[in-house]
């Protein structure tokens, strides 16, 4: 199986895990983290229509 059929098209990348670690907010969800992580994979889910393009924007604090 490729990771273009397992992500169905969206957008991914790849980055070293020792380029964000440092900046990880403190909770509980980072002592889940592996011990040894190496990689982070992030995919871009998009906005199911134009009209809510407005609203995550206000969510994220962009004007």
């Amino acid at each position: 199986m490729k990771l273009d059929d397992i992500f169905c098209g969206l957008p991914y990348g790849f980055s070293s895990f020792d380029k964000i670690k440092d900046r990880l907010i403190d909770c509980r969800a980072k002592a889940r983290l592996p011990e040894n992580a190496k990689t982070v994979i992030s995919v871009l889910f998009p906005t199911t229509s134009a009209r809510n393009t407005t609203k995550t924007q206000t969510f994220r604090g962009m004007p």
